[in-house]
C-alpha cells in the first residue's frame, strides 16, 4: 500500500483528464474533464450479504484485471474516526486499520491487485457501514478507465470517459451475473436519464420514453404470435429461464386458449402491439396443494430496468390473491441478482438452494427457491 498525499493524487488525476467537479466545489468529487454525465451507471450489491465479495471482485475485475487502484474518501475526510466511540465507528476503524491505513491519514491510497485482502476489507467497511455523503468511497484504476464510487445510498456507481469504456464495463459485469438494476435504491435517489428511457449500449435506440407507453393486461389467444416472439428472444439468451428454445407457435396458441383450464394466470406487458414481457402463475392441481402456485416471468432485454417487472408481478399477485392463492413459489438462478432483488422487494423469502442445478455452456448454476405467502383477499 502506498500513501499518496492529496496534492500528488490530484496532480496524477489531472494527467488522466480527471478534475474536481466544478458544480460541487466543497465535495471534492472527481469527474472527467469532458461531459461524461450520460456515461454513468450504477449497480446494486446482491441482497445476500455473503455474495458481496463476489460482487466487489466482479467490479474490480471489470475495471482492471491487473490494477493498481487508487482510493480516496469524499471531502478528504479522515480514514479513521478516532475518539468517536460509537460501535459502528470502532468497527470501521478496526477494519481500515487492519487493512494498513494509518490513523489521521487524509490522502489517497494506492493498492496493487495482489493486495486484494486489504482492498476488499476497505471497500466492505464502506459498503456496510457508510451512512453519510462524506463517507462515499472513490476507486480509480491506474489506467483511469473509470471512476467507481461506493455510495452511502448503497449502490456502486461507475462513471466512464467514453461510451466504449462504459460498454465494456457493463458487458463485463453482466457476464459475471450483475446486470443493471430496474429501480433506484431509495426515494431520495435522483432517477438518471438512462432509467427514463435513454438507450443503453448495444440496445435499440428507439424505445418508449415513459411508462405510459406500456400496458399491462391479461393474456389472450390473440397475443399468441407476439408472446411466442418474446419467449423465443428470452429463451435464446440461454441465461435467465430454463427454456433455451421456445415451444411451437401452435403450442403457445393452444396454451393461451386454455389458461383457465390449466390453472394459469398470465399477464403481458405490451409496447403497442408488441409483447415485451410476461408473468404468470400456475396453480398446483394436487389436493392439499391447490393454495400454491409456481411463478415464472421474463422480459425482453431492451425493456429491462424500466419497472415493467414490478408492474407485471404486481398485477399477477393481485389476481392470484383474488383467486384464493396464498403461496407463490418460484425458482431463480443465483446469478440473476436483479431478479432476486425484485422478488425480495415484493416479500419473497429464500427457502432453499439447489446446488449445481444447471450446467449449460460450461457454466454451473445454483438455483434459489423462494416463496411469498399472501394474506386472504
Amino acid at each position: 500500500m502506498d500513501l499518496i498525499p492529496k496534492d500528488s493524487f490530484l496532480a496524477w488525476a489531472a494527467t488522466h483528464g480527471i478534475r474536481r467537479d466544478p458544480r460541487l466545489p466543497s465535495m471534492d468529487e472527481l469527474v472527467y474533464a469532458g461531459d461524461a454525465s450520460d456515461q454513468s451507471r450504477f449497480w446494486m450489491p446482491p441482497p445476500v450479504v455473503s455474495d458481496l465479495l463476489n460482487f466487489l471482485n466482479a467490479a474490480l475485475d471489470s475495471a482492471s484485471t491487473s490494477g493498481p487502484f487508487y482510493f480516496y474518501r469524499r471531502a478528504w475526510s479522515s480514514w479513521h474516526y478516532g475518539d468517536d466511540g460509537s460501535v459502528r465507528n470502532q468497527i470501521v476503524d478496526r477494519m481500515v486499520g487492519t487493512a494498513g491505513v494509518p490513523p489521521d491519514f487524509l490522502g489517497a491510497l494506492r493498492l496493487s491487485r495482489s493486495e486484494w485482502r486489504e482492498i476488499l476489507t476497505i471497500i466492505s467497511a464502506h459498503y456496510v457501514f457508510a451512512w453519510s455523503v462524506n463517507e462515499d468511497l472513490f476507486i480509480i484504476p491506474e489506467d483511469a478507465s473509470c471512476i467507481l464510487m461506493v455510495s452511502h445510498h448503497g449502490e456502486l456507481r461507475g462513471t466512464f470517459p467514453s461510451e466504449n469504456n462504459l460498454t465494456k464495463f457493463v458487458s463485463a459485469m453482466s457476464a459475471k451475473g450483475f446486470d443493471l438494476p430496474e429501480e433506484v435504491p431509495d426515494p431520495t435517489f435522483k432517477i438518471p436519464p438512462w432509467m427514463r428511457g435513454a438507450a443503453l449500449p448495444n440496445e435499440p435506440t428507439q424505445r418508449p420514453d415513459s411508462f405510459s407507453d406500456f400496458t399491462i393486461r391479461p393474456s389472450i389467444p390473440a397475443h399468441a404470435e407476439a408472446v411466442w416472439h418474446c419467449l423465443d428472444s428470452v429463451a435464446r439468451e440461454r441465461r435467465h429461464i430454463a427454456m433455451v428454445e421456445p415451444p411451437t407457435l401452435e403450442e403457445v396458441h393452444s396454451f393461451l386458449g386454455t389458461l383457465a383450464d390449466r390453472g394459469v394466470i398470465q399477464f403481458v406487458a405490451l409496447a403497442g402491439s408488441r409483447v415485451v414481457g410476461w408473468c404468470d402463475v400456475t396453480r398446483k392441481p394436487i389436493e392439499g396443494f391447490r393454495h400454491s402456485c409456481v411463478l415464472g416471468m421474463g422480459l425482453l432485454q431492451a425493456y429491462r430496468r424500466r419497472g415493467l417487472g414490478s408492474a407485471l408481478l404486481r398485477a399477477v399477485l393481485a389476481e392470484a390473491q383474488l383467486q384464493g392463492l396464498s403461496r407463490i413459489e418460484l425458482e431463480v438462478y443465483a446469478s440473476n441478482q436483479p431478479a432476486i432483488a425484485l422478488y425480495q422487494r415484493f416479500g419473497f423469502v429464500r427457502e432453499g438452494i439447489k446446488r449445481s442445478a444447471r450446467i449449460l455452456d460450461g457454466q454451473v448454476e445454483d438455483i434459489l427457491c423462494m416463496a411469498l405467502l399472501l394474506p386472504p383477499p
